[in-house]
């Protein structure tokens, strides 16, 4: 098996299992497709964490995690987290014990905000109307959200340092509590935007999947984040890549801050042949039946929230050995480009005429024919104006958001009509 270290987004994308402990992933799917086992970054196989939830139903064993708390990145709406660099001690190392169990004295690099811009997101959580959305059939435990929300957007900083691989600039933090995280930072010059990030974690919980790490915005001055990379090593042409290429305002940048997760990832086939019983009526085994489900889930969400870079490479992921799909690196969805060329991932949708009964459910509550504040595109506005970086996509990108789910309910009636029952497949949780 060849290991190979994936991009940010690829490890942000296993965000999920928040604090868990490092697993092996496994070398294929459950029907054999070839997968690369993909460890962290640089040095030790970390990546985004969030918390995972134990499989019900799939035979699937997942990884046990911890309850810390975490919270996403972004532009906040109050004071920034401006915090200097501090003097005397290292930024570039967490003061710990030897088993590497955060000191009760670190030492910050981005000092906390206080109070926490995320308050009011943190209050209320983006979660289904009805409380019951699509299941939360993903690995994340969505319940550590209001922690990680709170950690993200306002904790005390200790470490920034680069992350490495990717065309974009993004960094790995540390906070006080030893937590970790993705920053992806906004910047010139890249398709991919971190208010991208944080509306695709949003309509994530809205629909009840639970397979996105937490996210939120969070602003910083750029002044104190360089000289953070600078206490912790960074060399000359990172730094220069932060000069040239992030956007700053009155100094300031905003970022998405994106749960990290430590548990190993697998990367799995774009298009492998397993998947083909999606598109036809025959007979669905027992033992593929989840894998099915959260691959339909999968470009679902993908279609809902219009991410055409999931297959590029490295970003279709399993968490840990004979773990679930997690949905990771959405910098690229919401184009606004995209939007008025009218371009969709339609294509992959097409493949794709069977899904799990609580998802088209979940499709039907926030259609076209549920009330005005119920419709998906108005609970996301709703949900998102609590986010500290708000506003986070502009009207036409939510009504984009509207226009895509009657096209999904489009599709998925002329699904029903060709295949009858077998369109709803029987799993009520994915993997």
């Amino acid at each position: 098996m060849a290991f190979r270290h994936v991009s940010l987004w690829g490890l942000a994308a296993a965000l999920f299992a928040c604090d868990g402990g490092a697993g092996s992933p496994p070398a294929g799917s459950a029907a054999g497709a070839s997968a690369t086992a993909a460890q962290g970054a640089a040095s030790g196989s970390e990546s985004g964490a969030f918390g995972s939830a134990t499989a019900t139903g799939s035979g699937l064993a997942r990884p046990a995690l911890a309850s810390g708390a975490q919270t996403s990145g972004g532009t906040t709406s109050g004071a920034p987290a401006t915090g200097a660099v501090a003097s005397g001690a290292p930024a570039s190392a967490l003061p710990a014990t030897s088993s590497g169990v955060p000191s009760a004295h670190p030492v910050l690099v981005i000092a906390a905000t206080v109070p926490s811009p995320a308050a009011a997101l943190v209050a209320e959580l983006p979660r289904p109307r009805d409380g019951k959305g699509a299941g939360f059939a993903g690995p994340v435990d969505a319940a550590k959200d209001g922690e990680w929300i709170t950690r993200l957007a306002s904790a005390g900083i200790t470490e920034i340092t680069p992350n490495r691989g990717g065309a974009s600039v993004s960094m790995r933090v540390r906070f006080a509590d030893g937590k970790k995280a993705a920053m992806k930072p906004e910047q010139n010059g890249h398709p991919t935007d971190p208010r991208a990030e944080i509306a695709a974690y949003h309509i994530d919980r809205l629909l009840g999947f639970g397979r996105t790490a937490a996210v939120a915005g969070r602003r910083f001055a750029l002044a104190d984040v360089r000289a953070a990379l600078v206490t912790s090593g960074a060399d000359q042409a990172f730094l220069a890549r932060v000069d040239t290429s992030l956007v700053a305002r009155d100094g300031q940048i905003a970022a998405a801050m994106i749960a990290w997760h430590t548990a190993a990832l697998v990367e799995e086939e774009s298009d492998p042949a397993w998947i083909s019983p999606l598109g036809t009526s025959e007979p669905v085994p027992a033992d593929a039946l989840s894998r099915l489900a959260e691959w339909s889930d999968l470009v679902v969400f993908d279609f809902l929230v219009d991410n055409p870079d999931r297959y590029s490479g490295g970003n279709v992921l399993r968490l840990d050995k004979g773990g679930p799909l997690v949905f990771l690196d959405q910098g690229a969805a919401f184009g606004q480009n995209r939007l008025r060329a009218k371009l969709t991932t339609r294509a992959r949708l097409d493949k794709v005429c069977r899904f799990r009964k609580d998802t088209l459910a979940a499709l039907r509550r926030v259609g076209s024919g549920a009330p005005a504040p119920d419709k998906l595109g108005a609970a996301l506005k709703a949900s998102l104006a609590r986010d500290p970086l708000a506003p986070v996509l502009d009207a036409a990108q939510l009504a984009g958001v509207d226009d895509r789910v009657a096209l999904l309910a489009t599709h998925t009636r002329s699904c029903e009509a060709r295949l009858g029952s077998a369109t709803k497949l029987a799993a009520s949780r994915a993997p």
